[in-house]
């Protein structure tokens, strides 16, 4: 009999639910009866949705937009669960997990606490966090509850996944035993995310870049919500000409009309084009076209995002920020670049990019798709997740 697992998620189109949502479909392959909990697609992530449902997953919404709303709802819906059949609960929420024990002692459910994030970190170096770190107590309260909420879920699973060394040594400050902790990087499918020339030169010609333009694209949500976001989107646009760069902007948000207005004013329309959203099926395309992955982002960053991985593994150059998780993935120079978030720091590093030659270039893409197909493929991840299953 196939094992039921629940997954339970706010959503499976942003942030740590990419990754999450990747994985149901590997898993949903492999036969486990699978539920998840979540709140619904938007309309451009519709055909994600429909690919999960037809692989058997059992969706079970939640229509609201406010956190302590849907853990209640969520709650009461693995409860219905976890009743009904012997499941394997998979839970990356520090709010969650506890609550979640109830159902592995009362009902036998297996938990598993997948970390995706340093929420001590975060709270230490995120912008978000800026006001309650200029509150000495206030900041004290808060440090001590998350690290609280962050031990406990981790002692009181099963199991505990970790993405990243800096997290797991998070874990380990906090006393929770190694032993407990199995450290599995993000995965992506190599065989989807590789580079494809004819599509390369398709995009290229529509945009009309040569193949001796350096082409540096940035994906993001390009919204006046996230300010940081289009702190990078603005920066590229003033170096273009500086520089000598083509820039490719990709994502939806409320933002794009305002860019585009901003490269017509600087008369840049031939150098920097926004391109909006484009479909998850969509992004190797987008990838195999441009030489140079721009993955900086204004604050440090103390994981990394999935799309770090799919760029190396279309054997475009990456560059990040030197600090956080993707300094475990990223060796400067070799299968990308590292660079500190300053304007001025990046403005020289991608000056040196420009003005390398063009072979070197191109090794830094194969030295990056090989990291890939060796270190971060779900051919390598797979198992390790299936074995940690199986022990429950």
């Amino acid at each position: 009999m196939a094992k039921t697992l629940i997954f339970v998620e706010y959503e499976y189109y942003y942030g740590r639910g990419n990754w999450d949502r990747e994985l149901i479909k590997r898993l949903a392959k492999k036969g486990y009866l699978i539920h998840a909990i979540t709140r619904k697609f938007p309309s451009d992530f519709q055909d994600q949705e429909q690919e999960i449902k037809n692989l058997g997953v059992r969706f079970h919404f939640i229509d609201t937009r406010n956190g302590f709303n849907f853990a209640i709802v969520a709650l009461a819906e693995v409860l219905k669960l976890v009743r009904k059949n012997k499941a394997v609960l998979y839970i990356p929420s520090i709010r969650l997990a506890p609550f979640c024990y109830v159902f592995k002692k009362l009902f036998g459910a297996g938990l598993i606490f997948a970390l995706q994030g340093a929420p001590l970190l975060e709270l230490d170096i995120m912008p978000e966090f800026k006001r309650i770190r200029q509150n000495r107590v206030w900041y004290f309260l808060k440090r001590k509850l998350i690290g609280f909420e962050e031990k406990i879920s981790a002692l009181l699973a099963d199991r505990v996944t970790v993405i990243s060394k800096m997290i797991n040594n998070e874990l380990v400050a906090l006393d929770v035993p190694q032993k407990r902790i199995d450290l599995m990087y993000y995965c992506i499918d190599q065989h989807t995310f590789k580079k494809d020339q004819e599509k390369r030169m398709e995009i290229r010609s529509e945009l009309n870049v040569s193949d001796q333009d350096i082409l540096v694209t940035y994906v993001a949500r390009l919204s006046f919500d996230v300010p940081s976001r289009l702190w990078a989107a603005e920066m590229l646009i003033e170096m273009a000409k500086e520089l000598n760069l083509k820039v490719m902007l990709v994502g939806g948000g409320d933002a794009l009309e305002y860019l585009r207005e901003r490269i017509k004013t600087a008369d840049l329309s031939d150098r920097v084009f926004v391109r909006g959203f484009v479909a998850n099926k969509n992004v190797p395309d987008v990838l195999s076209a441009s030489d140079v992955f721009f993955f900086v982002m204004k604050d440090p960053l103390p994981t990394y995002g999935l799309a770090l991985l799919e760029a190396m593994s279309c054997e475009t150059a990456v560059l990040t920020n030197n600090s956080g998780s993707a300094k475990e993935i990223i060796a400067d120079g070799q299968n990308g670049y590292l660079v500190d978030p300053t304007p001025e720091a990046i403005r020289f590093k991608l000056k040196n990019i420009v003005e390398e030659k063009r072979d070197y270039f191109n090794d830094i893409g194969t030295c990056a798709r090989e990291d890939v197909c060796q270190k971060y493929s779900w051919e390598v991840v797979e198992d390790k997740i299936e074995a940690i299953i199986s022990s429950l």
